[in-house]
């Protein structure tokens, strides 16, 4: 499959299946076991998984958009998919996912075990024409593509991406691990996972550029997107540290800095969502 990168970062500032309007396509998806049902994959908490049932055979995960819509970017959080499996991603004009069938072949990729995301930037179909839009999207997990008895996934992201252009990001890891200890000095850890949280600064952003991302921004809010530091790359040793799932805003204010028609710029925070 051919990809379109961006050619710096990127954030993802709409995604369409957890935006309140997309339902699950049960017609087009496979059993799932037993407390992790299809519609997690509506949540954008990465804990609140989908497990699709037996992993001998094909499992799809498919999704009715409401509307036609075009996806640029795709990912899958926390999944338990081997590396160089081939998962399938489809967009039709109905729900059995027969009718005007665009289909793009990805192959996932090694990943880190702290960030946990699989990333790509589908471009022109390997079969099929996306045309105007799909409204309904079928995730395919290939057989055997896992060692585990079931298809694991987080969180999908299938949205859009807004190009930036990163000036230096401050890269901090958290470890919210609580501590307490006693009168007698012994220290008891309740052991939480690590996470990251990054500042970030856009620089050089013509004055046009600079209020379309900071709107972008304020309307996406405080929502779950994916900040991708090296989305230009699909190089091994980078891409499994690349994209990283959690709160664009992460609560803090936005700062922008209006210089000259060319020379402006936006600060944010990052926090990374824990697994």
């Amino acid at each position: 499959m051919a990809e379109s990168n961006p050619t710096n970062s990127a954030l993802w500032l709409e995604e369409f299946a957890t935006d309140g309007t997309t339902t699950i396509e049960a017609s087009a998806t496979s059993s799932t076991v037993a407390l992790y049902p299809a519609s997690n994959a509506l949540a954008s908490f990465r804990s609140k998984r989908v497990r699709l049932a037996d992993s001998t055979a094909d499992r799809y995960l498919a999704f009715d958009f409401g509307s036609a819509k075009t996806p640029t970017a795709f990912a899958l959080v926390d999944s338990n998919l081997s590396a160089s499996q081939t998962v399938t991603l489809e967009g039709a004009d109905d729900a059995a996912i027969s009718s005007g069938v665009a289909s793009w072949s990805l192959t996932t990729y090694a990943q880190d075990s702290m960030h946990s995301v699989l990333r790509w930037y589908p471009s022109t179909p390997d079969s099929g024409s996306i045309g105007a839009g799909k409204r309904y999207w079928r995730i395919t997990f290939p057989a055997s593509g896992t060692a585990d008895a079931y298809f694991e996934v987080g969180a999908v992201a299938l949205g859009t991406w807004t190009a930036v252009r990163l000036s230096a990001p401050n890269e901090r890891v958290l470890d919210p691990s609580i501590e307490q200890e006693t009168d007698g000095g012994a220290v008891y850890v309740d052991s939480l996972p690590t996470t990251t949280e990054i500042d970030l600064a856009t620089s050089n952003l013509a004055r046009a550029d600079y209020y379309t991302l900071s709107r972008s921004l304020a309307a996406f809010g405080r929502r779950h997107g994916i900040l991708d530091l090296h989305a230009h790359s699909n190089d091994s040793t980078l891409r499994p540290y690349s994209a990283r799932y959690g709160l664009v805003r992460a609560g803090t204010s936005i700062l922008g800095t209006l210089t000259s028609v060319a020379q402006n710029s936006l600060a944010l925070t990052f926090l990374e969502s824990r697994g």
